[in-house]
């Protein structure tokens, strides 16, 4: 399969040389742990957002904000999976207020995903008409996605290595120990980044790598082995911001944001730190 049949396969857009995950929001959504969501257009609007509980009450707002219903009708929205009430007249714990009542916004991935479809019917708003894009982390990817790209990073970072002097003996030695980093400490540090070959944003990179760095002294090797490591890992990092730099050229991001360029890169600024 190649890589653009491979996209196509799993509705992978890019989005400043990054990939992102183009939702249907028809379907019914069940493999959502450790996914952030990115951004909603909704008609044409677009709602940007790296947390599912924040996201809830911008969708509320701009939808209400167009149709309004009433309070007894917002307060007779329940969820057909469970019954409850998606709006209280009582604050509780992680409800956000909206119009003098409360919405529930202490759901998981999942049921946060149900909760703004929900909304979206609620309101008759066609689906077909939006567009929901969310950003798996590595752990959540399609094992199809994570083994091609992995594979292609490797590769990538073989050749960049021969260009700064290093003979194949060292190569391999140097992408074994990475993977004894990521099974050994970048595993224990976090549930949806568990790999550095599939980390493409530098940002993204560069936290886990000083996470992982400072964790080495924790395995009981010496020193010098220690240090030897975070060399290696440094030359992935090198290697993660060039190709992350080609990424941006060969990829384009996803038509959604063509009108909204500005405040694309704004929102990109911060989203990093979100995941």
């Amino acid at each position: 399969m190649t890589e653009n049949e491979l996209f196509q396969k799993y509705n992978i857009v890019h989005i400043d040389g990054c990939r992102y995950y183009l939702v249907d929001l028809k379907e019914k959504l069940y493999n959502l742990e450790s996914t952030v969501p990115y951004c909603i257009n909704i008609n044409g609007i677009l709602i940007y957002d790296g947390s599912w509980k924040n996201l809830i009450p911008k969708v509320v707002e701009e939808i209400d904000s167009k149709n309004p219903k009433t309070i007894d009708q917002l307060l007779s929205i329940t969820c057909d999976w469970s019954k409850q009430c998606v709006f209280g007249k009582t604050k509780m714990s992680n409800f956000t207020e909206y119009r003098g009542i409360y919405i529930n916004t202490n759901h998981t991935a999942i049921h946060a995903m149900w909760i703004i479809q929900l909304l979206l019917r609620e309101y008759g708003i066609d689906l077909d008409s939006c567009e929901f894009i969310l950003k798996r982390q590595p752990a959540a990817e399609p094992r199809e996605v994570r083994d091609f790209c992995k594979a292609n990073t490797i590769e990538g970072f073989k050749k960049y290595l021969k260009t700064i002097g290093k003979n194949d003996k060292t190569i391999d030695i140097i992408v074994k120990n990475i993977d004894t980093i990521n099974a050994k400490a970048l595993y224990k540090l976090s549930n949806g980044y568990k790999d550095f070959f599939l980390i493409e944003s530098p940002t993204t990179f560069f936290n886990y790598m000083k996470k992982a760095v400072e964790y080495l002294p924790k395995l009981g090797y010496p020193s010098s082995t220690n240090d030897a490591l975070a060399r290696q890992i440094n030359y992935l990092y090198d290697y993660i911001k060039k190709s992350n730099a080609d990424n941006k050229l060969k990829y384009k991001n996803h038509n959604m944001f063509e009108s909204d360029k500005n405040e694309l890169d704004k929102f990109l600024d911060d989203f990093d730190s979100m995941i």
